[in-house]
């Protein structure tokens, strides 16, 4: 098998560009529910502001790969 031809899933873009695109939404939810076995996910929104602002002056700035809300109560941030 020659895996050079195929993209590798773990790069953060290629991660974002499956999981964290809108209209992939299934797909994100299929691995959110793979890895919370216990949580029932009923919908699923990508939020496209990844963004997280410092808390304090010295801190880094960070963008998230996927922020999304779960069944419309619980906060998702994931990052690979």
């Amino acid at each position: 098998m020659y895996i050079g031809r195929y993209l590798d899933p773990k790069n953060d873009y290629v991660f974002q560009r499956i999981f964290g695109y809108i209209g992939n939404e299934e797909i994100t939810k299929g691995l959110i529910s793979a890895v919370l076995d216990d949580i029932e996910i009923t919908n699923i929104e990508l939020d496209l502001k990844k963004e997280l602002e410092p808390d304090l002056k010295d801190d880094k700035f960070g963008i998230l790969d996927i922020r999304a809300e779960l069944n419309n109560s619980i906060q998702c941030d994931i990052e690979m």
